[in-house]
């Protein structure tokens, strides 16, 4: 350094620098001047800075650590706080899931005790709706049988007048229908169930026209109507069919023409 112009202009006669290394990394210095005299610096007194510096440089390496430490520290407790929080969170939204939970299936079984109670409800009215059924057709099924029984015992009398005779016959169908929409009634409930079957059999279908139509004759002739029956020639004399329900379905067309016309 004696020839440096600074050192010169100052009159310093003894410099040290002593470098501030941590494992092999430069970390800072110690520079001292002495301008009394030359050789200040000793190897003992150079020794005791060297010791001094690795000492300095130990507490920066300290100092360091515990900022870093604190720093981590600060970092761990806000990391902490976060997650806190976030636990905080999840366990008031699971708390709340947890409470419509509940209230979903207390509201569950309370619609299932509603269900119940309409089920047995329904289950009651339909046992009063087949007393009820069951009672009306006892009830109508003893004069329709006394009416039955005289319709057989004149369709069994020498009748001379053909009027006469179409009327018993009238009287002997009517009576059998009727007995056959009881016997419905009775089933009822196999056909609200779906279970409705039909039961085909041969029947005369001139026959059963020719009946049908003297039936709604007499209706119709009552409201001033003139009611004809034709019957075509290529109607087949005989089908295989349901004879009651075949009679329903006529019965109720011939019915409604005759109300409306």
């Amino acid at each position: 350094f004696k020839h440096v112009p600074g050192v010169i202009a100052r009159g310093l006669r003894s410099i040290l620098c002593l470098p501030l290394r941590e494992q092999g990394r430069l970390r800072g210095a110690i520079y001292l001047e002495n301008n009394l005299s030359p050789g200040a610096f000793t190897v003992q007194r150079v020794a005791v800075l060297e010791h001094l510096a690795s000492q300095i440089v130990i507490s920066i390496t300290n100092a360091k650590l515990y900022q870093d430490l604190k720093t981590y520290q600060e970092n761990l407790e806000g990391l902490v706080t976060a997650r806190t929080q976030e636990l905080s969170k999840t366990l008031t939204e699971l708390q709340a899931a947890q409470d419509e939970l509940l209230r979903a299936r207390e509201a569950a079984e309370e619609a299932q005790r509603e269900a119940e109670l309409q089920r047995e409800l329904a289950e009651q009215a339909n046992q009063a709706k087949s007393d009820f059924l069951s009672n009306i057709s006892h009830d109508l099924r003893t004069p329709l049988n006394a009416i039955l029984g005289y319709a057989q015992i004149l369709e069994n009398a020498p009748l001379v007048d053909p009027k006469y005779r179409r009327a018993v016959d009238t009287i002997k169908m009517s009576g059998g229908h009727l007995m056959g929409l009881m016997e419905d009634l009775l089933n009822l409930s196999e056909i609200e169930a779906g279970r409705f079957s039909l039961d085909a059999t041969e029947v005369n279908l001139r026959e059963l026209v020719t009946q049908i139509a003297a039936l709604t004759s007499e209706s119709a002739t009552q409201r001033g109507l003139q009611f004809t029956c034709t019957l075509d020639e290529s109607l087949p004399d005989s089908i295989l069919i349901d004879n009651k329900r075949l009679i329903q379905v006529l019965l109720n067309l011939l019915s409604n023409a005759v109300k409306f016309t």
